[in-house]
């Protein structure tokens, strides 16, 4: 038996949103991540939206949202020391 090679198709440019939504229902999330801006042609101005969205699995959300959880704390944290640093070597 041969082994199998994998298939490497990621999208490696990245994504800004400003917006999103999540519905669900009872196998799976939805996330709609948009990007909303103003587009300009001539004298018009035209409103642009982007759209990405992701489907998950209840427990890769669980996941998800534990791992955010987690950074949000840490950047809490970190803000605190930033901020803290940045007052001793205003100082100085």
């Amino acid at each position: 038996m041969e082994p199998q090679q994998a298939i490497n198709n990621i999208d490696q440019s990245t994504y800004t949103s400003n917006e999103q939504t999540i519905n669900h229902y009872p196998d799976k999330f939805i996330i709609d991540f948009r990007y909303l801006h103003h587009q300009f042609v001539g004298n018009e101005g035209l409103l642009v939206i982007n759209h990405k969205v992701i489907i998950l699995d209840p427990w890769v959300i669980k996941n998800l949202v534990k791992a955010i959880e987690e950074n949000i704390q840490r950047y809490k944290k970190l803000r605190i020391l930033w901020i803290s640093l940045s007052i001793t070597y205003a100082d100085i």
